[in-house]
Formats: structure tokens, sequence, C-alpha cells
């Protein structure tokens, strides 16, 4: 869709139906830029962003609209590690769904923005928030037979057990069979998906890896391995870096703990050449990559490099606003410290680790309080609102009672005030519409009478001459010829602009007018004008030119109406102007600096 052309038709006309359409390239617009080369957040954000100042100015507000943009936006954040703000864009997309009837809610888009807001709060570490709207969402959906949205809510409720009990609690057999029974359908019934059926795997292959070291390694080895293979072979279809990363992420943390280091690090090297490449600086495996290379090192006995992955991954991390990083970090530190023998430092490492952990503790137990004393004020604020208006509720039905007693008594009185007076607003509307008519009577005769006067001179000018070409008795030279051939052809093209003029306003009348923009030096078009006007300075003995402070002026204009206006001007002062005067056009970009002077030297 030609963005630039929806705007210019919203600007002269936004109706609730282009608004849709509108909204509708400028996010396409922003999915686009998610599969360049560069993975370009700054120019996906900027259509985002435009679609939410086009909805949220629209009128009536498009609430369903607004709902599935700031999904969208949740689900993209989500896709970017963010997930606080995930979840502000989440919440934000559920008040616009409560401001639609419940009849008329689409419950796919509700329960996508539920999950959004249930996965980010998971992530955030609000486990209980987390569930509790994981079985909003679910409930929504769960009598709708279907067997894609079956395959829908089997999918999320795998991914979702696998980060709320991270895969090895008595309910792991509950997301495990749930991602199974999806990845079957996904493979057999819909091959279209080819995400989803990548997510899949990589919770399945998750699963299986947490439980290393369990009663069958090498079984579970060969399950993390077939489920790897799965996984490469989406890749090309996919040709999504941060997929990608995923891939040679995770491979490389599973030969890590096979003890295969120098494989791992080259799958590493690789996600991190993807990071570089595609500018993934938000992708939570960035701090992953750079902690197992540390792990390496440590493994190797190299201190000083481990230590520099370590403290890297960890401002990484922080950056990331993911403050239990500075944990991971800590916990390194300390067992690299008592490997080294340097136990005085891994004392006191561990004693920072503790009271790290207890004020995170306590900044959560805050949050919580904090969302807690709020939803009990709104409560509270509800409590009071409803007694309010139960008050209020007795106080206007007495009132209107009285009211409707009064206003019977009035009623015969006001009808008939009211038709005297709309008789003589009426007969007033007439008096004003017929002088506006007369009004706009004189001003077309006198513009047909002021345009009559500037026909008389091209055609003085054209008659001459050509009265004069035709006595020719060989005395004009060929330079002469082409000079009064020139002047006819230049007051003939005045006729035909003043006869332009004339059909422009006809159109103006009829709104058919149309404005055809283009970009360019408008400088360099203003001093052509100039330039078509100087043989009329000559015969009035005027100095006409153009001035400007600028080289250029690059902006968007329309030509013909630039030309009426600018000629207009000019031509209107060179005819006022004494002789010996001059007429100055100065140009300037400041919208205040334009300015057209004519004074006598």
């Amino acid at each position: 869709m030609d963005i630039k052309a929806l705007e210019t038709q919203y600007q002269s006309s936004p109706t609730p139906s282009l608004v849709s359409t509108l909204n509708k390239a400028y996010q396409e617009q922003a999915n686009w830029f998610l599969k360049t080369p560069q993975f370009n957040n700054d120019s996906t954000i900027f259509y985002f962003n435009k679609a939410v100042v086009l909805l949220e100015n629209a009128k009536p507000a498009p609430n369903d609209l607004l709902a599935e943009l700031y999904k969208n936006l949740s689900e993209y954040r989500i896709k970017r590690s963010e997930h606080s703000i995930a979840l502000e864009m989440g919440k934000k997309a559920l008040s616009y769904l409560d401001k639609i009837p419940p009849s008329k809610i689409d419950k796919l888009l509700h329960y996508h923005v539920l999950w959004n807001i249930a996965y980010a709060e998971l992530v955030e570490e609000d486990t209980k928030g987390g569930l509790d709207v994981f079985n909003q969402a679910v409930l929504l959906l769960q009598q709708d037979t279907r067997p894609e949205i079956q395959a829908l809510l089997l999918k999320n409720t795998g991914i979702f057990y696998s980060k709320y009990y991270s895969g090895v609690s008595e309910t792991s057999p509950k997301g495990l069979n749930s991602l199974l029974q999806s990845a079957r359908y996904y493979e057999n019934s819909d091959k279209t998906n080819t995400d989803f059926l990548f997510e899949i795997y990589e919770k399945l292959m998750w699963y299986y890896n947490v439980k290393w070291g369990e009663d069958k390694p090498q079984a579970i080895a060969d399950s993390c391995d077939y489920y790897f293979s799965k996984m490469n072979t989406l890749l090309p279809q996919l040709n999504d870096p941060i997929f990608e990363n995923w891939y040679y992420a995770q491979r490389a943390n599973v030969l890590l703990r096979r003890g295969q280091y120098e494989e791992a690090t080259d799958l590493i090297q690789q996600s991190l050449r993807i990071i570089d490449k595609y500018h993934l600086e938000f992708d939570r495996r960035y701090p992953f990559n750079l902690n197992l290379l540390g792990y390496i090192a440590y493994k190797k006995k190299q201190w000083v490099q481990a230590e520099a992955y370590f403290t890297q991954a960890r401002d990484i991390s922080l950056n990331q606003k993911n403050p239990r990083s500075e944990l991971t970090y800590l916990t390194h530190i300390a067992s690299m410290s008592e490997e080294k023998g340097d136990l005085k430092r891994a004392l006191a490492v561990k004693d920072t680790f503790y009271q790290r952990m207890i004020e995170l503790r306590e900044e959560r137990s805050d949050k919580n309080l904090k969302e807690s004393e709020l939803q009990l004020n709104v409560l509270q604020q509800e409590k009071e609102l409803i007694h309010k208006n139960a008050e209020r509720n007795f106080l206007l039905g007495a009132t209107l009672i009285a009211l409707m007693l009064l206003g019977l008594s009035v009623f015969v009185f006001l009808r008939e005030r009211r038709s005297k007076a709309k008789l003589e607003q009426q007969n007033h509307i007439i008096e004003k519409q017929s002088l506006a008519l007369r009004k706009l009577d004189d001003a077309k005769n006198r513009f047909f009478t002021n345009i009559t006067h500037e026909f008389r001179t091209p055609l003085t000018v054209i008659l001459g001459m050509t009265e004069q070409l035709t006595v020719d008795d060989g005395r004009w030279t060929e330079h002469d010829a082409k000079g009064k051939l020139g002047l006819i052809k230049r007051n003939g093209e005045n006729l035909l602009r003043l006869v332009n003029q004339i059909l422009d306003l006809a159109k103006l009348e009829s709104e058919s007018l149309k404005i055809n923009y283009l970009q360019g030096d408008v400088l360099t078009y203003l001093k052509y004008i100039a330039e078509s006007l100087h043989s009329l300075a000559n015969v009035q003995n005027v100095m006409l030119r153009v001035e400007s402070k600028e080289a250029e002026i690059v902006m968007d204009y329309d030509q013909e109406r630039l030309l009426q206006i600018v000629y207009n001007l000019l031509s209107n002062a060179i005819k006022f102007t004494p002789s010996g005067g001059k007429v100055v056009l100065r140009a300037s970009t400041n919208l205040q600096g334009g300015a057209m002077n004519s004074s006598p030297f």
C-alpha cells in the first residue's frame, strides 16, 4: 500500500474505513522492517508509533483496533526480551478491550492479550499473577473445539509450564505432553506455522536438557539431538535471526554440558556473529553466550578471561533491565574464587550474593505491596463512587418528579414561544442568505470586470504585433521578427493563464480543484516566474529582482498554483510601483521571513 497516498486521503477525509486501512499499512510496514538484514528496531517502532497516534486520535475511538495494535506491540516487545514494556503494552490492550461490550469482543484477540500479560508477568517473576492471568486466558477458549484453537492452547500451555515450573516439578509431564500433542498437529495438519513448530521443538529440547544426568542420560541426550535436528531443518524456512540465535546458543549449552568445549565455543561464536550482524543486543541470549564463554574459560582455569566474560554478561543483562543477572555473576565469581583457592574473596562474594538476594526479594515484596495498595485504593474509590451514585440517584428521582410537574405547566407557553422564535429566526436566516448572495454577485461582477481589463493588455499587444508583422515591407531583420513573435507568444500565454484562472474558479466552487505537489528547489522556480515578468517591468521602468540568503529551498509545492499566486502578486506590484522604483521578492525558509517589497529609488 502507498502510505503517502493514504495519508493524503486521510487528511482530506478521515473516515473510519480509511483509518483502518492506514493503520494496517503502518503495521505492515513496521513488520517489514523486522525482516531487513539490520533488524531495524527504530523504523519498526516509528511505524508502530504512527499507528498509535492515528488510532488514538481517531473519532470515534476504534477500541478493537487499539486493542489489537497494543497486543502486537506486546508480542514485539516479548520477542525483544523487553518483558516489562511488553507487560505495559498488554495492559493497555486490555484497557481498550474493557471499553467494548463483552458480546462484541473477539475471544481469540482477548486470549492473545491475556497470554502476553501472563507470560510477561511470569518472566518478570510475578509467578502468582502470571498463573492467574494464564488461567483466565485458557477459560476463554476452553470450549472452542476447533483443532487449530486446541493446538494453540496446547502449545502455549507447554511453553508456560516450561517457564513456570522450570520443567522439573511434578507438573512437568503436563507441559511436556501439551507440547508433544501440539507438535503432532503442526507437523501433520498445519505446516504453515513454522515459527510455532520451532518454539515447540525448542521447548521440548529444553525439557529434556534440564533432566540431564537423571535415569537415562544417553536417551535424553538422543532426544535433545533429535529436536535440534528438527529445529535446524526449519531455520531456512523461518529466515529469522532471533530463531537462528536461539538455536546456536541452546546447542552450545548442550555441548558444554557434555564437556565438548571447543565445539560449544564455535557455536557461541556463530551466535555472537548473528547478534553483531543483526543488532540483537537486546536478546537475553547475548549475556547467556558470554556466561557460557566465561564458564569454558573457568573450566580451562583461564581466570582473568573467565571473569571478564562474567562481568561483561552482568553489565549487558543490567542494561537489559534484568537485575537477577547480578546473582548469576556473583555465583560464578564465588565458584571461581573457591577453585583458585581464594577463600577470602569467595566468602565475601557469597555474603554479597545473599545480601543482594534479600534486597531483590524486598524490592519484589515492596512492588507487590504497592500494587496491592493500589488495587485496594481503586476498590475503595469504586465503593465510595457506588455510594455517592446511590445518593445522587435518590435525589435525582425526587427532583425529576418536581421538574415533570413544573415542566407540564410551562410546556404550552414554551411551545408557542418557540414557534414564534423559530419563525423570526427563519426570517433572519433568509435575510442573511439574501445579503450573502448579493455580496457574492458583487464580488463576481468585480472579478469579471477586473479580469476583462487583464484580457485587454495582452490582446492589444498581440493585435499590435500582428498588424506590424502584416505590414512588414522587408525593413525588419530576422531578429526583430523573432522578438515580435516572442512577445506575441508571451502575451498569448498570459491570455491562456487568465482563462485557466477562470476555469480554476469554477473548479474551486465545485470543490474539484486538485493540488499536485512535487518536491524541488522552489527558489529556482520563483526566479523563473520573475524572469517572465522582466519585459513588463522594463515597460514600467521598474527594477525587478529576487533575493534569498539560501542557495536553494527544497520543499513540496504545486507549480501551477504557485505560478498563479506569485505572478499576480508581482504583476500587480509592478503596475502600481512608480516609474523608477523597484520590486524585490525575498524568499526564506523562515515562515515569517518571506516578503515582497516595492519602493522608489
